[in-house]
């Protein structure tokens, strides 16, 4: 899992192709592993050929607690993000201020 964390800490996102080859290398189900992260709400992504990155999941965030969309663009970077929990991920105002 060190390998997948690394990467979402670089990125703020992790990529099929991770996942799969994540799997792959430890001999487990890529569905496995994709269900987990997902129900830990970290974002998986396609990488389409020109270089554009879409999410799976919409245009702006969720909240990670109260599942609420937030104003921050899914392509924003971690470190410039409001709100955002390292290890635990997006969270809207009202969740991050009743933390």
């Amino acid at each position: 899992m060190s390998y997948l964390k690394d990467k979402f800490q670089q990125q703020g996102y992790l990529t099929r192709d991770q996942l799969k080859k994540y799997a792959k290398n430890n001999g487990i189900s890529y569905d496995l592993v994709k269900k987990v992260l997902s129900d830990l709400g970290i974002k998986i992504y396609d990488i389409k050929p020109k270089g554009k990155v879409k999410s799976t999941s919409g245009e702006y965030e969720k909240c990670v607690i109260c599942g609420r969309k937030t104003e921050v663009k899914v392509s924003a970077k971690v470190d410039t993000r409001e709100h955002y929990v390292t290890g635990v991920g997006q969270l809207c105002e009202k969740c991050h201020r009743e933390l």
